[in-house]
Order: C-alpha cells, then sequence, then structure tokens
C-alpha cells in the first residue's frame, strides 16, 4: 500500500486566522474569476458562426433550434466559463435561431429539453437558468 507516511515532509505553514488572501493568491497564480458574458458580444458570435448541423435523433423536436443552443451553451461554457444562462439571456440572444420562441414557449420548449436529460435547471433567487447536459453539450445525447 506504499511507504509509511513522514510527517517531516508536510511543510508547516502558519497564519492568523482570516489573514489568508484568496484574491491575491488566485491574481499570483494567474487565474481570473468567471465573468458573466456580454449579451451583445454573444449574439455577434452566434451572428458569425456557421450554421450548425441540425441535432439527430427521435428525441429532438426542433432539430435546427437545438443545434443552435447547443452553440450558444458551449460557447458560454467552453469560452466564458459560466455553467449557464438565464431564460432571458436566451431569449435575447438566441430567439430568432431558436425558431422564435419567446417567453413561455421559449420556457416549456426548456423543459422539454431539460425532461429529455439534455439541460440542467440552474434555480436562482430571482430567475431560472439553463446549462448543457455534459454529454448532450458533447453529442453524445
Amino acid at each position: 500500500m506504499g511507504p509509511a507516511p513522514d510527517p517531516s515532509r508536510i511543510p508547516v505553514v502558519r497564519r492568523p486566522i482570516g489573514e489568508l488572501n484568496l484574491q491575491a493568491k488566485l491574481n499570483e497564480a494567474g487565474l481570473e474569476p468567471a465573468e458573466r458574458p456580454d449579451l451583445i458580444e454573444l449574439m455577434d458570435i452566434l451572428e458569425d458562426t456557421d450554421p450548425p448541423t441540425p441535432v439527430q435523433g427521435a428525441t429532438s423536436v426542433d432539430p435546427m433550434a437545438e443545434a443552435w443552443l447547443r452553440e450558444l451553451l458551449q460557447v458560454v461554457v467552453r469560452d466564458h466559463g459560466i455553467t449557464g444562462l438565464r431564460t432571458e439571456d436566451i431569449e435575447e440572444i438566441a430567439s430568432s435561431k431558436l425558431g422564435g420562441r419567446e417567453g413561455t414557449t421559449l420556457e416549456v420548449w426548456l423543459e422539454s429539453l431539460f425532461s429529455a436529460g439534455k439541460l440542467v435547471k440552474i434555480h436562482g433567487g430571482d430567475a431560472t437558468g439553463w446549462g448543457p447536459s455534459p454529454k448532450w453539450l458533447s453529442g453524445r445525447i
């Protein structure tokens, strides 16, 4: 099972409680906190994106709209490090690409994708958000 532990090899770090500055340590490591992407920037990115291949499979109600939603969430997750978007943000950014779905129609469609295991629902204080299921994002669902 390996060698016996050697406590003398563990460095002792002592500091008063509350003195650790996490932000300074993150900056020192070159890590920046994730920032919410600008909606107009996301609109521009989506406009510049080539039309995606429609989603294949019997569970897809609107293959092209689902493909556009996957493209949007892929940009949000992979490029911006955000886990999902609010319903209102999805509507503002990509309503035209999602078959003109707005308001309740969009909410019902997103709920159906959630029920199919393609999206995850993020409950927030003032809004509901939606993030991609990892399998769906990689195209395995």
